[in-house]
């Protein structure tokens, strides 16, 4: 490792991608490493992984794959034209026919990538790849894991209010997940939630355990850490270890005492681009989409070629037509048995379509946040016998940047909306509910004659994750 810095910028600079491509242009040719390849890292809001298990007896694994594509395509609330889809399986799969196989599949936005692009053709550097930033920050503990004697080992890389938790085996990774810390103390943050990401994991199969647990982290420090691995070897009885910083690189000039774990991502993007880690990702060349490379050949090998093909499809095309039937009834009894998933699926779909033109269609924001307060507010609300919405509004507070609820509609009675606003100041979600304004009586409307509107915000401690059922 050789000249690892900083590089600090403003909220605004982050905002362009002509800008940050400048700034990012002026400090390396301050440091005489212009023109050079580079891998961008993609944060963990800005892509998603997919674990998936399919069968080694597949007939056709390449179309079993293609399915799981296509499949999380559908699956996400956003237009396919607009996603990068890439995919991960394990060395060897396509020519084993036992046992069960993971493929881990990888999603970002279009336009995340050709920001990426921007920002590389104007800092002058040649984009060799862009990988998600959590599995960069596993991959840039390679070192660490990869020395390891236990054959299932956990590895967790926490930086700001995020903790990228991965599993492994003696075969490569099994399984990554990202564990939101919120506003806790680190400590706490890790000792809670681990244990649940693990008895999530664990539930998806046996031998998900793991038997080692490393921890590394940007922004604890080694006592911090040392405290929760102390909790978590009580709480687990499974051996925790903290990684101090990356092992098996050689630094030229080493950062300050404390900050190596910052670079854990910028080193496993590194790995990457290298071919070095034996997972990875690469939104910007997504496997199975790059194009063949075509080498000029003579006429007479291709004649050759072309002949041996004719007499031996001519040799075996009985054999051939037998097997394709046995695959065609084979499709046809997995389709059929996957009815019930597939509409499923569709259900969910719908369901989730219902709630979709209140979501916010700008990337700045947490969209699961809004449907849990859609969430919280129907359960808090009087009956539809005794009242109703007609306007409902999220917006985020100009001062605290939380979120501001504001709801109005009709009611039968003035005492019901007193009631309505005593649960939303009793709800762990919600405080300052109050009437915005009095209420209004219209004539004409004998079942609701009252017209109302209350205002509340979100508690910034609130645990949004209770409120999931």
């Amino acid at each position: 490792m050789r000249n690892a810095f900083e590089i600090p910028y403003s909220s605004q600079q982050g905002q362009s991608s002509s800008e940050m491509g400048m700034l990012l242009r002026h400090e390396l040719e301050k440091r005489n490493l212009q023109k050079q390849s580079v891998v961008i890292s993609l944060p963990e809001n800005l892509g998603f992984v997919k674990r998936y298990e399919i069968s080694g007896e597949s007939v056709s694994k390449k179309e079993e794959i293609a399915k799981l594509l296509e499949h999380t395509r559908n699956s996400v609330g956003i237009a396919s034209d607009d996603l990068i889809l890439d995919f991960w399986v394990r060395p060897g799969y396509l020519f084993e026919n036992t046992g069960k196989h993971v493929v881990l599949i990888a999603a970002c936005q279009k336009d995340q990538v050709e920001r990426c692009k921007e920002i590389a053709s104007e800092a002058d550097l040649k984009l060799a790849g862009i990988e998600l930033r959590s599995m960069a920050g596993i991959n840039g503990l390679l070192g660490n894991w990869s020395q390891s004697e236990q054959e299932n080992i956990a590895i967790a890389y926490q930086q700001d209010n995020q903790c990228t938790v991965a599993m492994m085996d003696n075969q490569g990774l099994l399984s990554i997940q990202n564990l939101g810390l919120g506003n806790k103390d680190i400590v706490e943050g890790l000792a809670n939630g681990l244990p649940a990401v693990f008895n999530t994991m664990k539930l998806s199969g046996d031998g998900f355990w793991p038997e080692l647990i490393l921890l590394c982290s940007r922004d604890a420090n080694n006592g911090q850490l040392g405290q929760a691995c102390e909790i978590l070897n009580e709480r687990l009885g499974v051996i925790t270890q903290v990684c101090y910083e990356p092992v098996g690189l050689k630094w030229d000039e080493k950062p300050p005492e404390g900050r190596t774990n910052g670079f854990v991502p910028a080193i496993g993007a590194a790995l990457d681009g290298l071919s070095l880690t034996p997972t990875w990702f690469d939104m910007l060349h997504p496997r199975g989409k790059q194009p063949e490379k075509k080498h000029p050949i003579s006429w007479k090998p291709a004649l050759v070629a072309f002949i041996a093909a004719i007499l031996l499809a001519l040799t075996f095309w009985l054999s051939l037509m037998e097997q394709r039937n046995t695959q065609l009834a084979e499709l046809e009894d997995k389709i059929k048995n996957m009815a019930p998933e597939i509409k499923e699926i569709e259900d969910a779909k719908s369901s989730f379509n219902l709630f979709n033109s209140y979501l916010s269609k700008k990337k700045d924001g947490n969209r699961t946040s809004y449907l849990r307060i859609l969430y919280e507010i129907n359960n808090q609300f009087p009956d539809t016998v005794d009242a109703y919405i007609t306007n409902f509004n999220v917006s985020k507070s100009s001062i605290n940047g939380d979120y501001e609820i504001k709801i109005s509609g009709r009611i039968r009675e003035g005492d019901i909306i007193n009631k309505f606003i005593e649960k939303l100041n009793g709800s762990v979600f919600f405080q300052d509910a109050r009437q915005a304004g009095p209420l209004l009586r219209e004539v004409g409307d004998e079942f609701y004659p009252n017209r109302f509107s209350v205002t509340c915000v979100r508690k910034q401690d609130a645990d949004i994750s209770t409120l999931v059922r």
